[in-house]
């Protein structure tokens, strides 16, 4: 197991690809568009970076957990991370083409089943701060 401190083991850094790669399908599917994929702003590593179909832009956040760890937002986003997501949000939004759009983060947990993802759930509009 990992430490708090530790690097992610290749396989969770694998599993943690390959969770993105399904949630950026799923939401492609439903219309959303992908600008970036493990995108790397000044302050933080973007896993998503999408339009919705309704115009605004939202990071998406993927977590992939096991069957029985569903969280809520809270016990799944450390503070140092928020405080990281926080301050790219603000970034992306000066940015000139996010001017005058919503810009807003979402949280993705996979379910991961046997080495595949299974199912998944967006919770949007996380508050950070």
């Amino acid at each position: 197991m990992d430490s708090p401190t530790s690097p992610p083991s290749p396989s969770k850094v694998a599993q943690g690809l390959c969770a993105e790669r399904f949630v950026a399908e799923q939401l492609t599917q439903s219309g959303w568009t992908l600008l970036q994929h493990d995108w790397r702003t000044p302050y933080a590593q973007v896993d998503l970076f999408l339009r919705h179909p309704q115009g605004h832009l939202v990071v998406v956040e993927v977590k992939a957990r096991g069957p029985c760890s569903w969280t809520e937002e809270e016990d799944v986003l450390a503070i140092a991370q928020r405080r990281r997501l926080q301050r790219a949000l603000c970034w992306i939004a000066s940015l000139p083409q996010a001017r005058g759009l919503t810009v807003r983060l979402d949280l993705a947990i996979v379910d991961w089943v046997q080495g595949r993802p299974r199912q998944w759930r967006l919770l949007e509009e996380i508050e950070l701060v």
